[in-house]
């Protein structure tokens, strides 16, 4: 029983690391994308993503898949920000 709950409070402070370290960098990068044009941001942040996500299929160990899926999370802000918008 305790394995158990140690797995799941591991598993739940992961989870919330990963979401709020990349959480803390979107608001500098939304602002840096209020700049630019919205084609351009559209375009920079859906070719991070594709990028990210190859190389996170294609990595073989876990340190490069790291900052792979690190740099596939770094578009969500600037890509909300220029498609919510009018």
């Amino acid at each position: 029983m305790r394995f158990a709950l140690l797995a799941l409070a591991l598993g739940g402070f992961g989870i919330g690391l990963t979401e709020f370290v990349a959480l803390g960098l979107l608001p500098n990068l939304a602002a840096f994308a209020a700049r630019l044009q919205r084609k351009q941001v559209l375009m920079a942040c859906f070719a991070m993503f594709t990028l990210g996500t190859l190389a996170s299929a294609l990595l073989p160990t876990f340190e490069p898949l790291l900052a792979a899926c690190f740099l596939t999370v770094l578009p969500h802000g600037p890509l909300l920000l220029p498609s919510c918008s009018r």
